[in-house]
């Protein structure tokens, strides 16, 4: 049984998408060599290099593109909605703005492959498939923050049962 089916054995989560971000990530920093696996130093996590302290939240910032194997790319955002290490949103708001952004940034915008919230709750990292602009996806991210504000109720929040 491989790591990912024992891992995500009898959950909801989708076994395909779990996997392909697992597979990108070894890739991503573990390469092959006679020896055996060994760590890639040139490879670190892109935030973990970021100066938390010169952002200025709210912003939409292109982390990177990443060119697949057949030339796919994949494109990740940081969505940076409260000022890190200075604030957080709290769980069961952000866990109900990750819901509604899942349904509608689709409706906005194709490609999207994930929106997840970040550990910090500062905001979110989304996932696209193919390029594109920080304007792009600032205009997608307004658009659907304003209609949850000031059109969204409890009902239209999907996911809820």
């Amino acid at each position: 049984m491989s790591f990912y089916r024992l891992f995500f054995h009898g959950t909801s989560v989708r076994y395909s998408f779990i996997s392909t971000l697992l597979n990108l990530l070894f890739y991503a920093i573990i390469k092959k060599n006679k020896e055996g696996f060994e760590y890639d130093k040139r490879r670190i996590v892109e935030s973990f290099e970021l100066d938390h302290t010169a952002v200025k939240a709210p912003y939409v910032r292109l982390i990177g593109e990443e060119t697949g194997p057949k030339g796919d790319i994949i494109s990740n955002f940081d969505i940076r909605l409260v000022q890190p290490n200075e604030n957080a949103i709290p769980t069961a708001g952000l866990h109900t703005i990750e819901h509604l952004l899942a349904m509608l940034i689709r409706k906005r915008i194709d490609g999207m492959i994930d929106c997840s919230p970040f550990g910090c709750r500062t905001g979110f990292h989304m996932i696209m498939w193919g390029q594109h602009s920080s304007t792009e996806i600032a205009k997608v991210i307004k658009d659907s923050l304003e209609e949850i504000a000031s059109v969204s109720t409890w009902e239209d929040v999907p996911g809820t049962t």
